[in-house]
């Protein structure tokens, strides 16, 4: 009976659900009436192997662009642009130029379709900064463009990781909008690092004259003169790798703070010569009038090195130290100096560098203080000294003048004293200004740099009971176990550390018994 019933029910709902969808809505209708789901193409503009059109997605109401080849006869160039579409596919990377369909049109040719790009490319905005554009000089500033660049490597090492390089990196080929997104675009030279083996580097060049050309000769010869490593020239510098897209990011890291394309001519043979000799202005020499930075300067070399052994092992690398250089910190690249890294540790922590500035002058004094009054002391006494051995009179008289002086001398031992706690007071503020600098450094990875402030802190106040806690965990992280012990120890707080305090001693005795294997 019951299986009866579940089966009319199950009825029921089936036959509500037909009649409930038997017409079907507006938009369906609309969609399954498309007689074609792109609209007509308007031109827009055409480069290397492609041309590009403007149209419109009719099924989900959506402009994009969409890429066919100049030439549609050349199977082999048909074959490289299928090529470039899928490889751009594969890479899904917020700065990378997204692909969203592939296919044969109406006429039999090949295209893709990604997504329109607003904004202008950086080649044409480095353009205006160069004709000196106010309101592009507002909008670009070099803080912004080191942002855009930091973008370009964050989708280059992406691309790194999936085993593809880009091989044509250029200001020409990353495209800016007001909003700040920022695309690597045109992937129509790169390849995954397996076929690069076997791919030639370059073939002799026909005509020099490349006055206002960005050159690419398609299956021989590719690159853009002025951003493309030696080895895209001459297989005497090796094979290409990710160390070449390196190359090309310094390039335009150059074009960035310069304004300047690094090697320029209108003869394409001296371009070549100079690529492969590394003959460029360092960007210093190049436009000294922009005060660029040692620093900076010296992380564009590196990744413009020639010998690509030389250049930034990985893109994340090179990222790190345009990061580490707008954080104040020393890069790689210069070598810095004690001195200059001592000088970057002032610029990044003014507040903390003049709090222990002041505590310093501060007990300079006082102890220049009390050595004066501990010299005018000694005189008082000498002086007591010489009227004891005059007559009586003279005696009564120093007699009083001693009790004077030991006025005096009380008077210094309370001013001492009063300048001891005034001492306490300076490093018992101090200490937990520096404490929280500690845990700043700490929780942002640098540990080394935490335990010195934590070094810092126990001299200033020893008393400072959750510090020796603290203390103790960076020296545990440091396998520095025994010190840790005795700082761990040193704590007597309310927070229950009783368990490291145990993991450190049995950490020490595993150590000792070299069992301990981490």
């Amino acid at each position: 009976m019951k299986n009866k019933n579940s089966s009319k029910i199950k009825q029921s709902f089936l036959a509500a659900y037909d009649s409930a969808f038997e017409d079907d809505s507006e938009l369906i209708l609309e969609i399954k009436d498309l007689e074609k789901r792109y609209s007509e193409e308007a031109y827009l503009t055409e480069g290397g192997m492609k041309k590009l059109s403007s149209i419109s997605d009719l099924i989900i109401k959506r402009d994009i662009i969409k890429a066919k080849l100049k030439e549609e006869n050349n199977p082999l160039k048909v074959d490289a642009f299928i090529r470039e579409a899928r490889l751009n596919a594969s890479l899904q990377h917020p700065n990378i130029v997204p692909i969203y369909d592939i296919g044969i049109d109406d006429n039999n040719e090949a295209f893709f379709t990604m997504k329109k790009l607003g904004g202008e490319n950086l080649k044409d905005i480095l353009k205006q900064l160069q004709d000196k554009k106010q309101e592009y000089i507002e909008n670009y500033t070099q803080t912004y463009l080191l942002e855009t660049f930091l973008k370009v490597c964050d989708a280059i090492s992406y691309s790194h990781s999936k085993n593809i390089i880009h091989l044509d990196l250029k200001p020409a080929n990353i495209q800016l909008d007001e909003y700040g997104q920022v695309m690597v675009c045109d992937w129509g030279l790169a390849r995954e690092l397996k076929e690069l083996e076997n791919l030639p580097t370059r073939t002799k060049v026909m005509s020099t004259n490349i006055k206002g050309i960005n050159l690419t000769q398609d299956g021989q010869f590719k690159g853009s003169p002025g951003y493309m490593a030696p080895e895209q020239i001459s297989s005497s510098f090796g094979p290409r790798t990710k160390a070449t897209d390196i190359y090309s990011l310094g390039a335009i890291l150059y074009s960035l703070v310069t304004l300047q394309v690094p090697i320029e001519s209108t003869d394409l043979e001296e371009v070549f010569d100079r690529t492969e000799k590394g003959e460029f202005l360092e960007p210093r020499q190049c436009t000294p009038e922009r005060n660029i930075s040692a620093s900076l300067n010296a992380v564009i070399m590196k990744a413009m090195a020639t010998k690509s052994e030389n250049r930034y092992a990985s893109v994340q690398e090179l990222s790190y130290e345009i990061r580490a250089l707008s954080e104040g910190y020393a890069t790689e690249a210069e070598q810095a100096s004690f001195f200059t890294q001592l000088r970057l540790l002032y610029l990044r922590n003014k507040n903390l560098s003049l709090t222990i500035l002041l505590f310093s002058l501060t007990s300079m004094i006082f102890l220049a203080l009390f050595m004066k009054k501990l010299n005018e002391e000694k005189e008082f006494a000498q002086l007591a000294e010489l009227k004891a051995n005059q007559s009586e009179k003279v005696a009564r008289e120093s007699l009083i003048k001693a009790e004077e002086e030991e006025k005096r001398a009380q008077n210094l031992l309370e001013g001492l004293e009063q300048e001891k706690k005034i001492r306490e007071k300076v490093s018992t503020e101090a200490a937990p200004k520096i404490m929280e600098s500690a845990y700043s450094v700490y929780r942002e990875g640098h540990y080394q740099k935490a335990l010195s402030y934590m070094d810092s802190v126990v001299k200033l106040s020893p008393k400072l009971e959750w510090s020796w806690a603290f203390r103790g965990r960076l020296l545990f992280g440091e396998m520095r176990f025994k010190e840790a012990l005795e700082n761990l120890e040193n704590y007597s707080g309310d927070k229950d550390i009783q368990w490291l305090i145990d993991l450190t001693r049995q950490c020490i005795r595993d150590k000792e018994a070299n069992k301990l294997t981490w």
